[in-house]
């Protein structure tokens, strides 16, 4: 079971990106949610801001603190998370006017 979370930018007041989490603990989406916050906090050059994701490049970008993360939904089926990411994702079109750089999956 997991579930799908959504990064909200407070000044644009919209979802930017859609996420899987395949933990369905009551803190996976605040646990996967930090891991984002903390590699856009790794300063630029280092072997961690190379790595980081392009939700990460822009969270440091606009300061961590400008973020929130919710849980979309819960208790997805494994075999299912990839679907209801595709889902959101379209859902909060966070891939043409987000920070997804997939359609999910």
């Amino acid at each position: 079971m997991g579930k799908i979370y959504g990064i909200w930018h407070k000044t644009a007041e919209k979802y930017v990106y859609v996420g899987k989490t395949s933990s369905n603990a009551s803190n996976a989406a605040n646990s996967r949610f930090n891991q984002h916050k903390t590699a856009a906090q790794a300063r630029p050059g280092s072997k961690t801001a190379s790595e980081r994701l392009y939700v990460e490049d822009k969270m440091a970008e606009f300061g961590p603190e400008n973020f929130d993360v919710f849980v979309l939904e819960d208790d997805i089926p494994e075999a299912e998370l990839g679907a209801k990411e595709k889902e959101y994702i379209a859902k909060h079109n966070t891939y043409h006017e987000g920070w997804n750089h997939s359609f999910g999956g």
